[in-house]
């Protein structure tokens, strides 16, 4: 399946299956059918095609590069999908497609800290690309740490988005909190370590956040 084949118009793109045929399609890829796989695949190329020209428009890398890496990620999801979990197809492979676009646009980052080393990039580009994958990086992370704190049982849901502040909202301090639900400063402060210790868990679970590696991304918030 080559990249002229990937990249077409959408009038080209075939059109997508329904959940009854895709489903039975994953049946036969789990039994080793090549030909289930690449129909799969080619009904679904939109996904990719969605992510790169929507989600990453703003990166300044080639599109049908973009494209090309997006498939490995569809490929690998439609590897892997288990169709006894109770997930959608198109969440998963999103996901899987925007991991393996980040992973490349990581690496290219990377890439840019031994400029000196490699010696063939525009400078300036590869800063403007770095800039906006830090950018997505963020965005990305801030609503997927949304959607979990969105998630948390009612209080602690309450009490983190108090604590920090949504959209704007004013931040309360945490004997302010404590009054709110008329509990002690010292049993919030513990329970705030609790739900943090459990989306901390939750995003290295999902390899979101590797917590080791990038200190920089901090759920901390100092005291006034």
């Amino acid at each position: 399946m080559s990249l002229g084949e990937l990249f077409i118009s959408d009038c080209e793109i075939p059109k997508p299956l329904s959940k009854e045929e895709t489903y039975r399609l994953f049946k036969r890829v789990n039994l080793g059918d090549e030909q289930a796989f690449k129909k799969i695949v080619s009904h679904n190329i939109r996904f990719v095609i969605y992510e790169v020209m929507h989600c990453f428009q703003y990166v300044l890398y080639d599109k049908s590069d973009l494209i090309s890496i997006g498939t490995i990620g569809l490929m690998k999801a439609v590897r892997t999908f288990d169709v006894t979990e109770n997930i959608d197809f198109a969440t998963y492979a999103k996901k899987c497609i925007d991991n393996e676009i980040l992973q490349f646009l990581r690496k290219l980052r990377n890439e840019k800290k031994h400029f000196g080393d490699v010696g063939n990039f525009d400078d300036e580009k590869i800063d403007d690309e770095t800039s906006i994958l830090d950018e997505y990086i963020k965005i990305e992370t801030c609503q997927i740490i949304r959607q979990m704190v969105m998630n948390l049982p009612a209080r602690e849901r309450d009490v983190i988005i108090l604590y920090f502040g949504f959209d704007g909202d004013r931040k309360y301090t945490q004997q302010e909190i404590a009054d709110m639900l008329h509990i002690s400063q010292s049993y919030l402060s513990k329970l705030i370590v609790k739900i943090l210790k459990k989306l901390r868990w939750q995003l290295e679970q999902e390899k979101i956040i590797e917590f080791k590696k990038e200190r920089h991304l901090s759920f901390e918030k100092k005291e006034v």
